[in-house]
Order: structure tokens, then C-alpha cells, then sequence
């Protein structure tokens, strides 16, 4: 299947098929043509008792194809039409339509309002992007064991000033091969501040990355809790005092307006208002990324699927929003991505 091809959605595919076997079905004509025995048969003119048993069993299965084709044109054609009054018959159309009779495993999530972020905004994917001069960047990072078994580890970097996710990958990585090559990427890009996120595996990481001697301020993330937070407001705190005080890391779960949740909401608005812009390597893992019913997110139950990218690219999109302005190592933040105090 083609790019293009793959790009139209399943139902359209499916109309033009029908179109495409109705055309066929047009041109389907039986031959009937006089042999020279004077009888009628489906063959070139030549008598039937002149064929070879193998001649007349190819002439006799390309018949039997072609008759057929109207029956298959028939049952496609029955099935359009059942679709399109259904659309018709359900007050929510199309999007209802696909969630009574979803197409695929995803249609039924997507258009159901439970995915985190809408299939609409995930339709224009930007290409990766070498580091640039005077740039500064952020990269999420959401670690695992790197077992075979377990989810992948994923890292995001993000260009501050333009809201572009510059490079993204995911892949089978223990916490120390993780640190290495987030240690790279930093290097590679100008610097970039690491943030890895602070769960059992990323504990391990931060460590690494420590010990490789990524572990100052302007390379390895520090978190402000709300109580550090309320210090400096009440000027009882430098930003300077609150950041040597904070703990390393992205934490896995935290309090207040803050938290995890609030955080994927940021990140689907983000993307919405195109203040982010993200890879297709995001967009593929985001489709099956859905809100359960107590207020959390995850990949869709039951399946193949992962939310590692997606964590990598929502903690560095917080960042971005929420601690540029703070001065965690790197300088402001351009409209395109969004204001942060």
C-alpha cells in the first residue's frame, strides 16, 4: 500500500474499492461465441473436442471468475449502502458510526472523546531536526528495564523557541544505556536540559547521569514541589536557593494543579493550539493513548500498544511551559510554545 493509499481513511478505501469492482462487473460479459461444432461456449471460437482436458479446465476457471465478480461487486455494493444509511440513521453520523461499528481496534476510542488527544491534531508530523546554533532544548526522558518483555524507554527533545520536537526515539534501553545516550543527546544539542522522570527506573538513570557528570543544574532537571514554589513567591527563597534544595528528576506522581493529569491536559493543548509540534513516531504511539474512567491515562487495555513516547514528550513539554520562565538552565520561552511563570 502506497502513502497515499494508506493516508485515506478505511471506509473511503472501501468506497472506491466497490467503485472499482462495479466498473469490473460492467465489463464482466459472458462469451458466448460459435464453435465450429455450431454450438455456443465460452471459449475463443475453438470445438470442444479439440481441447486438451488442461486447455478446457483454464478456459472453464476464468469463466467461473469472471461470473463470480458481480456476486463479490454485489455483496461490497450491499455493504455501502448499509454503511451510509446507518450514518444517515444514528444522530452523531460518521463519529457515532464508528464507535458502534469501529472499523479497526483504534476507531472506537478515537472518536469516543476518550483519547487524550484528538485524532485531528495528529495529522501533520515534524521532521527531525539537527541541533542549531544559540538554540536550547529540552529532553523528556521515561525510562524502563530494557526487557525484552517490558516497554520500551523513550526520549523527546524539544526546541524551546519553536515548539518543535526535533528528535524522538524509543527502544528496548536499561537505565544506564539510557543515561549514555541522553547524555548524548545533550551534548549533541547545545547542552540540552535532561529530564528524566523519577520512578523505580528512573532513579537509576538519574544516577548514571550523575556519575557521568551531567548532574548540574543546567543539565539535569530539578523539580520545584509546591512548597518550594510558594518559598520563592513569599520571597523566603531565591529561585537559585529553591532549584539547590529541589530533588532530581521528573516525579512520578505529585500534587496539586500540577499533577500528572493536569500535565497531559497541557500537553493536548499544546498540541491543539500548535504550540508543539510533534514526530510521527509520537502521532502512531498518541492515537491509542486514552483517559480511563478514575481520571488517569494510559495505552489502550488489552493490546500491543505503549505510552512510553508520549511520557517522554508530555514531561518535556511541562517544562517548557512551566519552568522556562524559572531559569533552569536555559533562557525563555518563545509565544509559539507558550508563557510560563
Amino acid at each position: 500500500m502506497g502513502a497515499a493509499e494508506a493516508r485515506r481513511s478505511p471506509s473511503r478505501r472501501l468506497e472506491d474499492s466497490a467503485g472499482q469492482c462495479q466498473r469490473r462487473a460492467a465489463s464482466c460479459k459472458p462469451r458466448h461465441v460459435r464453435s465450429g461444432n455450431g454450438h455456443s461456449n465460452g471459449n475463443s471460437g475453438r470445438p470442444e473436442d479439440l481441447r486438451s482436458p488442461e486447455v478446457a479446465g483454464l478456459f472453464e476457471a476464468s469463466r467461473n471468475e469472471e461470473e463470480s465478480r458481480p456476486l463479490e461487486c454485489d455483496a461490497v455494493a450491499e455493504f455501502i449502502a448499509w454503511r451510509r444509511a446507518k450514518i444517515e440513521e444514528l444522530p452523531g453520523g460518521e463519529r457515532q458510526f464508528l464507535v458502534e461499528y469501529p472499523e479497526n481496534d483504534r476507531d472506537c476510542f478515537e472518536q469516543s472523546g476518550r483519547p487524550v488527544i484528538s485524532s485531528e491534531y495528529l495529522k501533520n508530523p515534524v521532521a527531525p531536526q539537527p541541533p542549531k546554533p544559540n538554540r536550547s532544548y529540552v529532553i523528556g526522558a521515561d525510562s524502563s528495564m530494557g526487557l525484552s518483555t517490558g516497554n520500551p524507554a523513550a526520549i523527546a527533545v524539544i526546541d524551546i523557541e519553536t515548539g518543535a520536537m526535533v528528535h524522538s526515539e524509543k527502544g528496548m534501553m536499561s537505565p544506564d544505556r539510557l543515561a549514555y545516550r541522553c547524555g548524548e543527546l545533550s551534548d549533541l544539542y547545545n547542552g540540552a536540559l535532561i529530564v528524566p522522570e523519577r520512578n523505580n527506573t528512573g532513579v537509576a538513570v538519574i544516577q548514571r547521569l550523575c556519575d557521568l557528570g551531567y548532574g548540574e543544574p543546567d543539565r539535569l532537571y530539578r523539580h520545584l514541589d509546591e512548597k518550594l514554589k510558594r518559598k520563592v513567591d513569599e520571597d523566603k527563597l531565591t529561585i537559585d536557593e529553591a532549584f539547590e534544595q529541589a530533588k532530581l528528576g521528573f516525579p512520578t506522581t505529585f500534587q496539586g494543579a500540577a499533577n500528572k493529569s493536569h500535565a497531559a491536559l497541557m500537553l493536548e493543548e499544546s498540541i491543539r493550539k500548535e504550540w508543539l509540534g510533534v514526530s510521527q513516531e509520537f502521532i502512531d504511539e498518541a492515537h491509542t493513548v486514552v483517559w480511563f474512567d478514575n481520571e488517569t491515562f494510559g495505552p489502550l487495555p488489552g493490546q500491543d500498544h505503549h505510552a512510553d513516547l508520549f511520557m517522554a514528550t508530555m514531561i518535556a513539554n511541562y517544562v517548557v511551559r512551566t519552568l522556562a520562565a524559572m531559569n533552569a538552565g536555559f533562557v525563555g520561552v518563545m509565544p509559539q510554545v507558550g508563557y510560563a511563570r
